[in-house]
């Protein structure tokens, strides 16, 4: 007695295992090998970038720190800081103006700096430059008040 299989019952004895199961397989495990290549590349692509950013900022700061130091060392400073102590006025209006365009110097240079200040022993402000040429008035304490409210309501928008 022969069992005659029909040509459907063969196609799907045979070709589904032998040939679909394996390319199904295959096609499954190169999905998932690519997606893991694909955020491996990411991951690493976002350290490339997270890294230059980190080197752009070290820049930087240690350009800021540069600055930082040659300005506590101008003499200018130290003379404008005398000439006050023995109320020279001349002479202390002429650091005064000295001190105003080396300040304005600085901040023209760059863009990393919105104002410089020179304060006394005490924190009180002596000098202070911003990035045009009028006084700047900042109302610190209202500043603070507006970070306060800022911390509190989390990305809601702030009124002034």
């Amino acid at each position: 007695m022969k069992l005659r299989f029909s040509i459907s019952l063969k196609l799907l004895l045979l070709i589904l295992p032998l040939v679909c199961m394996p390319i199904a397989i295959v096609g499954y495990s190169s999905i998932h090998a690519s997606v893991e290549r694909v955020n491996r590349l990411v991951r690493h692509e976002q350290m490339v970038e997270v890294s230059t950013s980190a080197q752009k900022i070290n820049d930087v700061l240690y350009y800021c720190r540069l600055d930082l130091e040659t300005i506590c060392r101008l003499p200018v400073l130290e003379d404008y800081h005398i000439a006050r102590s023995f109320r020279l006025d001349a002479e202390a209006e002429f650091n005064y103006e000295n001190i105003i365009n080396l300040f304005q110097d600085f901040i023209g240079r760059t863009t990393y700096y919105y104002q410089i200040r020179y304060l006394d022993r005490d924190g009180g402000e002596l000098v202070r430059v911003g990035r045009d040429r009028d006084p700047i008035e900042l109302d610190l304490p209202r500043n603070l008040e507006l970070v306060g409210m800022a911390q509190d309501m989390g990305a809601e928008e702030i009124r002034m």
